[in-house]
């Protein structure tokens, strides 16, 4: 009986999936989240930062690796900074 609203916002969000046995080390480049397994186990889902941009991750169940959910205006800036340290790597 309360009234509510529902907006579908699916279309401004990219998914960038991050995998490897290097991906828990570029993402904590810039993540102060804790995502060492023994912290931040396989389902896990929160909100913070990486690089300043604000990102949904969740740990994946299937594999190791990470899903990141950005908006859809810094996707491209999440991208080159992830790209920019991977290459330091």
């Amino acid at each position: 009986g309360l009234p509510a609203v529902a907006t579908d916002v699916g279309d401004g969000w990219v998914s960038i999936d991050i995998d490897g046995r290097l991906s828990y080390a570029l993402l904590v480049r810039g993540c102060e989240l804790d995502l060492h397994h023994r912290a931040f186990g396989k389902g896990r889902f929160a909100q913070t930062q990486i690089a300043s941009i604000d990102v949904l991750i969740r740990a994946r169940v299937a594999q190791d690796g990470y899903e990141l959910l950005v908006d859809r205006s810094l996707a491209t800036d999440l991208w080159m900074w992830l790209k920019d340290r991977a290459r330091e790597m």
